[in-house]
């Protein structure tokens, strides 16, 4: 019987990996409803996300998408796929937000990079619509170029 010395070992390897200090930190946040809170205040990613999804769901208010904002920001600086994504989202519709397409690309490739796909779709409309923006952009330095050449 070879897998005694594993579970009678697992205690100690995850000791030496590092994850104690996470089990611990989970030991002193209350159970119930608050829980998801603490852990989320004291930094777990998975547990700002899901207060960020939580407050996302209930906002009708530009304070409340602000406040799911401030959650999925904090969660993604942490690598968090899925908080990335929401934060592309966010951007792109001008939820908690200024409307940003630049900003919802930059987070939605973290997303990516993170292997989170894109399941509304939104890619190829921000690349459109970047692409339309700088295409107005060249024209508009064009026309004032020209403009500036009679003077």
């Amino acid at each position: 019987m070879k897998i005694f010395p594993v579970i009678v070992c697992l205690p100690l390897w995850l000791l030496l990996l590092g994850a104690a200090p996470v089990l611990a930190e989970e030991a002193e946040c209350p159970s119930g409803a608050e829980r998801v809170l603490c852990l989320a205040e004291r930094g777990s990613p998975q547990a700002q996300f899901q207060v960020g999804m939580d407050a996302f769901s209930a906002a009708s208010t530009p304070e409340e998408f602000a406040r799911a904002l401030d959650w999925f920001r904090r969660a993604a600086e942490q690598e968090y796929g899925r908080a990335q994504y929401m934060l592309a989202m966010m951007h792109w519709e001008g939820w908690g937000t200024a409307r940003d397409a630049e900003a919802a690309y930059r987070w939605l490739l973290r997303a990516e990079g993170n292997r989170v796909m894109d399941g509304a779709g939104i890619k190829p409309r921000i690349e459109r619509f970047l692409m339309e923006q700088q295409a107005q952009e060249t024209d508009d330095g064009a026309e004032s170029g020209a403009g500036d050449a009679g003077n």
